[in-house]
């Protein structure tokens, strides 16, 4: 909760056009460049300036948040507010708790339904959907990947924890198993690693993973030559320079290799073998 800012003027800010922004397009928009607390990143800015456009539809939820953050004017609560009650200090709380965030948050990118998520991270139902409304609106964009790649894993955690963007990243592409995984080992993740059991070698991998991604973000270029020099970090042959001619050579075999068996007029099945086109069988056409 923030201090107790002016009111916000609701005529202080006037527009030569007519028509009026609908909240659906308000929230489309607010996505697309905000991500998925738009809405109370948007309440913050309105209460800020101390006043919104008079030509926009912004929703109950948008006002709700504004009357948290103490922004509302006088005499407009019960008008603005809605038939449904947000609970925006226990959403809040929600994402202020890294912990309690990550759980929710990952649970919900694995697609699970929101009773569930409420369930395994201990959190009221209507609270997790309150925090949707407000901080996590992506329960239907869950099929944008470049989206959520752009404003949830990437993009829209930096505040948060290489943790909190990997185990997000997994939960979304793995789904709830791996979520699951994910959650259940964190808090051994400090501990060091006895290589010879199964669970060491376990908790290695996460951790590898971790600082994987972590060089991915903050060290690129060093990654970058290990890659060069060494082969990539997945048993990749060693980057060298090659001509474009080769490179298309190279890309024309492989494609044909996936190609060619399926067709029964083909004349041969060809694949890419390091630097060469490999013939590897000839199918003989029937009379």
């Amino acid at each position: 909760m923030t201090g107790s800012p002016a009111a916000l003027d609701m005529s202080s800010l006037h527009s030569q056009r007519d028509e009026t922004t609908s909240a659906e397009t308000l929230r489309h928009y607010g996505r697309l460049v905000s991500g998925p607390n738009w809405r109370w990143r948007k309440a913050q800015r309105a209460v800020s300036r101390g006043h919104v456009s008079a030509h926009t539809e912004y929703g109950s939820e948008f006002w709700q948040i504004v009357d948290h953050l103490g922004g509302l004017p006088d005499g407009t609560h019960g008008t603005r507010r809605g038939d449904r009650l947000l609970d925006v200090a226990a959403a809040e709380s929600i994402f202020h708790d890294p912990v309690l965030r990550l759980r929710v948050e990952a649970r919900i990118l694995a697609r699970l339904p929101l009773d569930v998520v409420a369930a395994r991270s201990d959190v009221a139902p209507h609270n997790v959907r309150d925090y949707c409304d407000i901080f996590f609106d992506v329960l239907d964009c869950l099929d944008s990947k470049s989206w959520l790649a752009c404003h949830v894993i990437d993009g829209g955690n930096k505040s948060v924890s290489n943790l909190h963007n990997v185990v997000c990243r997994d939960s979304c592409w793995g789904g709830s198993a791996v979520c699951e995984h994910w959650l259940a080992r964190i808090p051994y993740l400090d501990e060091e690693c006895d290589l010879t059991t199964s669970r060491g070698r376990e908790i290695k991998r996460l951790q590898l993973a971790l600082k994987l991604y972590q060089l991915e973000r903050e060290d690129w270029n060093h990654l970058n030559e290990i890659a060069v020099r060494l082969g990539g970090l997945l048993s990749r042959p060693s980057l060298t320079f090659v001509s474009l001619g080769h490179a298309l050579g190279q890309r024309t075999a492989h494609q044909l290799g996936k190609f060619l068996p399926h067709e029964e007029d083909a004349l041969q099945t060809v694949q890419i073998a390091d630097d060469s086109h490999t013939e590897v069988g000839r199918i003989k056409l029937s009379a």
